[in-house]
């Protein structure tokens, strides 16, 4: 609960953060839109599933593989089925997954960016629904195109279902993100993004339900992190205002001087 809390505050603080450092006129720039993804690293995700679970291993020592057959290795600890059989796990890494869904972005000046991303990914016997609030900081601009460095943190659940029902891993999350990404805007009204991620789900339980029905509240732990590492690509569209406010000029005060200038050398001639 404790690293619920904070990890609850972190983002929270994150979404106040903006109103107090946007300008009264309001937003420097801003958009809507929606985003296509797909994870590239690992070629399997995730990396490996708890270790519980990849290696079955559940039930008393007297009813291992090992406890009656001296199995050894891998078979060592693995539970048995009622004919004396090692059990393995059905679940599956998920090979081809693609995500989709929709972002807000919200530029408070030319350099600062926040934004939120809702989506839900797909892949075989898989499913992930999440919630990222972003930050993006603009490094470098020219004419239409912008270079961005930024990140995020948010909620999610993901679902793994066995070949054989009722098996089934359900781990709720944190995300934690770093991107790069490369923006192109149109005239005034639309943008193109192309952004490289890598990401982290960290757990805050994964409750996983055996083959024979039983529920394991909790297998594994936060540091299980290490094992939903992913790295992708997200190509995301924009619709909204993408054309910088015109900076106030400063030349006709430089002209009013001038006029005033003028009126005092009349004067003087007058006197003459």
């Amino acid at each position: 609960m404790v690293r619920i809390t904070m990890v609850s505050a972190a983002v929270a603080g994150l979404a106040l953060s903006a109103p107090a450092m946007a300008k009264e006129s309001g937003p420097y720039m801003w958009g809507v839109g929606g985003h296509v993804s797909t994870v590239i690293i690992p070629g399997k995700y995730p990396i490996t599933f708890p270790t519980k679970i990849e290696n079955y291993n559940f039930i008393d020592e007297d009813q291992k593989f090992g406890g009656d057959k001296n199995g050894e290795g891998d078979l060592k600890n693995r539970d048995v089925d009622g004919n004396g059989d090692p059990i393995y796990t059905t679940l599956e890494r998920v090979k081809n997954d693609i995500s989709f869904g929709g972002d807000f972005v919200y530029y408070f000046d030319k350099s600062n960016r926040i934004g939120a991303l809702v989506q839900y990914g797909a892949g075989k016997r898989f499913n992930d629904v999440s919630l990222l609030l972003k930050y993006d900081y603009v490094y470098a601009k020219q004419d239409q195109f912008q270079l961005l460095f930024g990140g995020g943190l948010g909620f999610g659940s993901q679902n793994y279902n066995g070949a054989v029902s009722p098996e089934k891993l359900t781990v709720s999350y944190f995300p934690l993100r770093v991107n790069v990404a490369g923006l192109v805007r149109f005239p005034d009204t639309a943008a193109l993004q192309l952004s490289v991620f890598a990401q982290s789900a960290v757990p805050s339980n994964q409750q996983y339900t055996k083959l024979d029905g039983t529920e394991v509240e909790s297998v594994g732990s936060a540091f299980s992190l290490f094992s939903y590492l992913s790295a992708g690509l997200e190509v995301s569209f924009y619709y909204g205002d993408f054309k910088p406010p015109k900076k106030k000029g400063g030349k006709g005060g430089k002209g009013g001087k001038g006029g005033k200038g003028g009126k005092g050398k009349g004067g003087k001639g007058g006197k003459k």
